[in-house]
């Protein structure tokens, strides 16, 4: 500054930054004042404070959190520390009361808030701990990582200290079984107990609550709009059938008791109504479900008569359904029909269709096509045709491909005054009985029920009630589970029961294998020979399966809870073939008779339908095998039926005059979520890298375990299955056995644009609330809880190991490392060393249980057997001995020594170490390296900070004299550097380079124009030089090693200083033989292989 006025009251002061200490010194010349100032850098501690298990919604205090930081044991009073901003890093002039460390060496942090500071000196121990008012019973949180210690080497250090807000959520869901959700408007009552500690919710009591609990009163909750606060009892009161009640500020880790009081009339407590559950620490919610089952169950009574129906619907199936059938070259004709008196007809289609192209279902009547559907027939599309007396459909313009089955109404229309149509209205009287208190079967007077048409009726004074053939009646909750009931039906001479056998009555017990409506079907007419039916039950406990078995039945014939059934009669040689013609089919949801084409065999058969078979010659044998179901995928739940009851290949005989069996297929619902967050998955820290060592049918073993009275089992008979988008052809449910294991392999499958391909193929487990963080941390476990875990010494070796876990993603490495443990004493013996080794996951030590290592001789090096942990992670070493492990890279580690006798551990160190080791007791703690192979080093990588992996030292690539390693340190990746990218040192001042062994190309002009560089040594691991890599240096002598294979243009064009170039090839054989060297002058080349 010249020429100022008041040039000598000018005053100068840097402003203060984050990364540097200044210090000033000013000098009084003749010429004028000096003012220089100096800065010294020194590496930054950074704190970061989280907390965790925030319910949604929840807005935090603004609360402070003190936390000492010390150095080598000495207070940071009166030093500056500063906010960072994650965005735009330390933010300057901060400098002010706020962020000074305060006398007692604490600074000051909010959640979320990451501040640094600058301990200045060398290399020194940082101790930081939270003060222990942050986290007290009269806080708001919790202490989950409260103290730190570590290095503050020269690149900082970084440490996060960890609270758990104190307050969490509880999530009551109310399910009632057996009835409709939306049909039950009755409130329930409950207690909420707050269990005291010291107390086991085991031993909680019903009817002395009070003795471990007290009443949890005051406490805020919601279900969707409405709220509420628990009464000095801790009751609430609320219509919540199906829906979720949400209860706030529950403490953590605090076990709490829901009770179910006071429940209305007709439910029945599952469970006696209670659930007891420990509030997560670092979760934010807890789930129970309080269950009732609706003691009341339906009857339908339905009646069918099989003579004269042809005006009663008839269902259609296409050939193969519900599976594939073969495309033909031409048309294929689904159905033709001109039965006497037919004035039209209707066409129906329950379920959705699509059809591909010009394919099309075509409506033929008298040889022309009247009408086509082409493209997507919606679900319930229907379309009437009057005036008709015949039609045929047909199935055209049929693709090559292999077509999924569908299938469709027809129902024929007749005149008012058709004597067929008369028949159809005829009436039938019936006598209900249900048990009374005492179990004796009386009459149920006045019971109402609905029509199956829509009309509702109630028996009389006797217990009777009429019925119109065709039709269905329903009895809604006509009495309660387990009750007994009787349906008998008056005789009618001119219609005499087919099935049951003349004035035998239908019976039963309401409740019956599970089901919430039992069925009474009568068919009258002609003689039955044979009769199955297709029955649905979901699994005991799957809310999913159950609700959707419910669901479905409501959608009446458009269910998708149907079946295939191949049928098979026996022929004159006693063989037996598929069943050709048509079929009978009951429906007993309506009482309608319905009439199936059966060209190779196979119905396909709804849960209300029953298959009637007649016309089969005397002494003829009839079977009949249900076909595979198949999977249902729906709203990310993949629905699957078991075959409970018979199973499949069942076969009964029958004659005209003999006895009429009647045969229940029942199949059980099962579910498994396949909901993306839920889906258990296979990853590698390395990507595709780490799949591509994996080799096609390696098998992956995994452990499913369920936590049980406070311990993990085997979780056997769970279901599961492999899935990816759309359910993979061939896929069916798997079941965990006894042992609670299950196997998947690799599989390679083509990906798309919308899904890369996969290899093991997401696994979908149960209801999908599958923890694998549940193996870590055992404190979170909750009585039910079901987690999941890799069994590696089950498993293909080329897995590797696990590295952590990503949601429900197992993130293992395949990439191995070498880890040496060596043991000295100080004296000579022969004994043996214990020691432990465990892995770091998820903040959580497990044991590294059969770890293979060979054990080698530590001064020779010589292999001297082969040895394992076991599943402790322990094993064992002699003294002058290694154990050298193959560890995959990305993984945390500690190597403890046990107790050893009357040996002292004097001390431990770590050699060579990619990473910062951590001095733990008796012991030490290490990473394992992550390594980038084959790495080029580019312009841009060289202005990136780049240290030495070993010492920590940061790398001078400016340095005139080069050396360039083969490994090299970028934040927590250790980098393999195999080549020298283009121009990556062209132009620049360095005067002589070495390249380490490991690097194998040198790139186009890497060292162009670099006109001091006189010395050159290359390695012996060099394969490749680059054009002009060398060009226009002053080196005077260059010696190519025999590695190299290839080589670019004038790798040392217009070297004017070069005298000597010495090839280690044979001349005959070498990429230089004849080569262009164009030095500009006077060189000897001198080939010496």
């Amino acid at each position: 500054f010249e020429n100022e006025p008041g040039r000598e009251e000018l005053e100068v002061e840097e402003i203060l930054s984050a990364d540097y200490e200044v210090s000033r010194q000013q000098e009084d010349t003749p010429a004028g004042s000096v003012c220089r100032f100096e800065n010294t850098w020194y590496p930054p501690l950074y704190l970061t404070k989280k907390v965790l298990g925030i319910p949604e919604g929840t807005s935090l205090p603004d609360d402070v959190f003190r936390v000492r930081v010390t150095m080598e044991g000495n207070s940071m009073a009166g030093k500056p520390y500063w906010t960072v901003d994650p965005d735009q890093g330390m933010v300057e002039n901060q400098i002010v009361e706020a962020h000074i460390v305060d006398e007692d060496s604490c600074v000051l942090l909010h959640a979320g808030e990451v501040i640094a500071m600058h301990p200045q000196g060398g290399e020194c121990r940082f101790e930081v701990q939270e003060e222990e008012s942050c986290i007290n019973a009269q806080s708001n949180y919790a202490g989950v990582t409260t103290f730190a210690g570590g290095t503050l080497g020269e690149e900082g250090a970084s440490v996060t200290i960890e609270n758990a807000w104190r307050w969490k959520e509880l999530v009551l869901h109310k399910e009632v079984l057996h009835r409709d959700a939306m049909l039950c408007l009755e409130p329930f009552t409950f207690r909420l107990w707050k269990v005291r500690e010291g107390e086991d919710a085991a031993s909680f009591d019903m009817d002395h609550p009070e003795a471990i609990a007290d009443p949890a009163a005051g406490v805020e909750g919601s279900m969707e709009d409405t709220t509420f606060v628990t009464d000095e009892n801790g009751s609430f009161t609320l219509a919540c059938a199906g829906k979720d009640v949400i209860l706030k500020h529950l403490e953590a880790l605090r076990t709490y008791v829901i009770q179910e009081t006071d429940l209305p009339e007709d439910y029945e407590a599952v469970n006696q109504g209670i659930a007891a559950v420990s509030m997560p620490l670092l979760g934010s919610r807890r789930y129970v479900t309080i269950r009732n089952s609706w003691k009341r169950r339906s009857l339908r009574v339905s009646k069918t008569v099989l003579s004269g129906t042809h005006k009663n619907r008839t269902t259609v199936c296409s050939p193969g359904y519900p599976g594939l059938f073969q495309a033909g070259s031409g048309n294929v004709s689904l159905f033709s029909c001109a039965p006497e008196g037919m004035s039209g007809f209707t066409v129906a289609f329950p379920a959705r269709i699509r059809l591909n192209g010009e394919e099309a279902i075509s409506v033929i009547v008298d040889h022309h096509v009247v009408d086509a559907f082409q493209g997507v027939i919606e679900a319930g599309t229907v379309k009437t045709y009057p005036g008709y007396t015949n039609v045929s459909l047909e199935f055209g313009n049929m693709t090559g491909q292999q077509k999924e089955g569908f299938f469709f109404f027809f129902s024929p229309m007749f005149g008012e005054e058709d004597d067929q149509g008369e028949e159809s209205e005829k009436t039938f009287s019936f006598l209900l009985e249900i048990a009374d208190a005492e179990g004796n079967l009386a009459p149920a007077v006045e019971a109402g029920f609905q029509v199956s048409d829509g009309e509702e009726g109630k028996t009389d004074e006797t217990g009777h009630f009429s019925l119109a053939a065709g039709k269905s009646a329903i009895f809604r909750d006509i009495a309660k589970d387990g009750c007994a009931w009787r349906v008998t039906e008056e005789p009618d001479p001119s219609c005499p029961q087919a099935y049951p056998a003349d004035g035998q009555p239908q019976s039963g017990i309401l409740g019956e294998d599970g089901t919430d409506l039992s069925q009474a079907l009568f068919i009258n007419g002609q003689t039955c020979q044979g009769m199955f039916r297709k029955q649905f039950t979901a699994k005991p406990e799957d809310a999913a399966a159950a609700g959707y078995v419910q669901q479905e039945r409501a959608k009446g014939t458009a269910s998708a809870l149907r079946s295939s059934f191949l049928i098979e009669i026996q022929g004159a040689h006693g063989s037996f073939a598929p069943l050709e013609g048509m079929v009978e089919i009951a429906d007993a949801s309506e009482g309608s008779l319905l009439r199936c084409e059966v060209p190779d065999g196979i119905v396909c058969v709804g849960e209300n339908q029953t298959v009637v078979l007649s016309g089969i010659a005397p002494g003829r044998q009839w079977r009949v095998t249900e076909l595979e179901s198949g999977l249902v995928s729906k709203d990310s739940v993949i629905y699957g039926t078991v075959c409970c009851v018979p199973g499949s290949g069942r076969q009964m005989s029958g004659t005209a005059a003999g006895q009429v069996f009647d045969l229940c297929f029942t199949n059980e619902v099962h579910s498994v979520s396949a909901h993306e967050d839920s889906m258990i998955r296979k990853a590698f820290l390395s990507g595709e890298k780490g799949w591509e060592k994996v080799p096609d049918g390696a098998v992956l073993a995994l452990c499913l375990e369920r936590y049980a009275q406070g311990a993990w089992h085997a979780a056997a008979g769970v279901d599961w299955i492999q899935c990816q988008g759309t359910l993979p052809e061939g896929a069916a449910f798997h079941q965990t056995g006894e042992d609670g294991m299950i196997r998947v392999r690799k599989e390679t499958r083509e990906g798309t644009s919308d899904s890369p391909g996969q290899y093991i193929l997401p696994i979908a487990i149960g209801t999908g609330k599958v923890r694998t963080t549940l193996y870590y941390t055992e404190h979170e476990a909750q009585e039910g809880d079901l987690r999941i875990r890799e069994v590696l010494d089950l498993s293909d070796p080329s897995y590797g190991m696990l590295v952590r876990c990503e949601g429900n993603t197992f993130v293992n490495e395949n990439d191995l490392q070498t880890v040496v443990v060596e043991k000295q004493t100080d004296i000579e013996t022969d004994e043996l060393f214990r020691f432990r080794i465990t892995q770091t996951i998820d903040q959580a030590a497990m044991p590294g249980s059969y770890l293979r290592y060979q054990i080698r001789d530590a001064v020779s090096g010589t292999e001297t057997g082969q040895g394992s942990s076991d599943a402790q992670g322990i094993f064992t070493l002699k003294s002058g001995s290694q154990a050298v492990f193959r560890l995959p890279q990305g993984t945390k580690w500690t190597v403890t020594e046990l107790n050893n006798g009357n040996w002292r551990l004097e001390s431990c160190r770590m050699e060579n170490a990619l990473t910062d080791p951590v001095q733990v007791q008796n012991g030490m703690s290490f990473a394992v390296a992550c390594v980038r192979h084959n790495v080029t080093l580019t312009s841009e990588l060289l202005r990136e900070s780049l240290s030495d992996p070993l010492t920590g030292r940061t790398l001078d690539f400016t340095n005139p004299q080069l050396r360039i390693p083969h490994y090299v340190r970028r934040g927590d990746e250790i980098l393999e550097i195999t080549g020298i990218g283009a121009q990556a040192f062209s132009k620049t001042s360095i005067q002589s380079v070495e390249l380490e062994d490991g690097i194998r190309t040198i790139g186009t002009q890497a060292f162009f124009r670099c006109g001091y560089l006189t010395q050159v040594r290359l390695p012996e691991t060099l394969e490749e030089f680059g054009d002009r890599c060398f060009g226009m240096t002053a080196i005077s002598s260059l010696d190519i090693p025999a590695s190299v294979r290839k080589t670019g243009q004038g790798i040392v064009a217009v070297c004017k200083s070069l005298r000597q170039i010495t090839v280690h090839q044979n001349e005959a054989q070498s990429p230089f033989s004849g080569y262009h060297w164009d030095t500009r002058t006077q060189t000897s080349v001198t080939f010496t292989g």
